[in-house]
């Protein structure tokens, strides 16, 4: 689903209920995709991986 970010602003909360429940979200600035609110269970291993590398 895609969101324009003063809406993802206005309702980040409600937003991140909705990622947390399984939902993903597009933020475009204008008609170019720029950010994305994906479930976490849903984001590639190898980016988790990475994380943790940064983390530790």
């Amino acid at each position: 689903m895609t969101v324009k970010v003063a809406e993802a602003k206005t309702h980040l909360s409600e937003l991140l209920a909705r990622v947390g429940a399984g939902d993903d979200f597009i933020i475009p600035r204008g008609n170019d995709p720029v950010a994305r609110l994906p479930d976490q269970d849903a984001r590639a291993p190898d980016l988790l991986r990475h994380e943790i590398r940064t983390i530790l």
